[in-house]
């Protein structure tokens, strides 16, 4: 659970390295999505113990919520400039909660959670299309070409990179990057470093490295990208011989 300092922090170490775009990605995944609610938590990047969303009733339903609970506190307080002290509060309150412009905390819950269901759903379904629309493009006109791409992350058998160009998600298969020499090689995965190694020519690729790859082909029911990666990033690290340690 860090804190904003923290991973504003973070940010800022890697800001203008080739890390940078990697890192972020992480960053964004890593943070809590926000739900809709009445409790009064605050906004965490924000720092504000008092929060409400108040941006457009066009693109969010729960501001709408919010735009017409105002309305009614408005009208009822002239516009803000009466607002009732701590004996006639209670009255205003109850008045308010008999206005159909304002819902008890109860109906804030339902409505809070199904808003929540909704928007994540139709974010999902943007990111999808989006993803169709740019694959689907790709496969049209750039199979078997060459692209630059940022290492995102790093899985059993593969790892994931982001075309820099078109910002479209691909992977490459372990078993077929090549060593700095070109020459097939066997890689290990660092988890804690966030990087790959090369066994024998000890090259190695790290999260926010940018690759050569060449699209290699595209499935767009599954939404997949196979990358062929053409050359690594990093010259191979210095390997000592047991024999030239036992002579230091």
């Amino acid at each position: 659970e860090p804190t904003r300092h923290a991973i504003q922090a973070l940010l800022d170490s890697v800001r203008d390295t080739p890390a940078s775009r990697a890192i972020h990605f992480a960053v964004l995944r890593s943070l809590t999505r926000a739900t809709y609610g009445p409790a009064m938590i605050g906004h965490y990047a924000l720092a504000s113990e008092h929060y409400a969303h108040f941006t457009s009733p066009i693109r969010r339903y729960p501001d709408l919520v919010l735009h017409r609970a105002l309305e009614a506190f408005l009208e009822a307080t002239a516009n803000g400039r009466s607002v009732p002290g701590e004996r006639e509060r209670r009255a205003m309150r109850d008045r308010l909660l008999d206005d159909d412009r304002v819902l008890d905390e109860a109906s804030l819950v339902i409505l809070g959670r199904h808003c929540t269901d909704t928007e994540k759903r139709a974010e999902q379904a943007e990111r999808e299309l989006r993803s169709f629309l740019v694959l689907q493009f790709l496969h049209g006109h750039h199979l078997g070409d060459e692209f630059n791409a940022v290492v995102t992350g790093f899985s059993r058998g593969g790892i994931f990179l982001v075309l820099e160009q078109f910002l479209a998600d691909g992977v490459a298969t372990l078993a077929d990057l090549p060593g700095s020499d070109r020459r097939a090689d066997r890689w290990h995965e660092s988890r804690d470093a966030g990087r790959i190694t090369a066994q024998r020519s000890g090259a190695v690729i790290s999260i926010g490295d940018e690759l050569r790859v060449r699209i290699d082909s595209i499935d767009l029911a599954s939404r997949r990208m196979v990358l062929t990666v053409l050359s690594t990033a990093r010259p191979p690290r210095k390997v000592v011989s047991e024999r030239s340690r036992r002579r230091r």
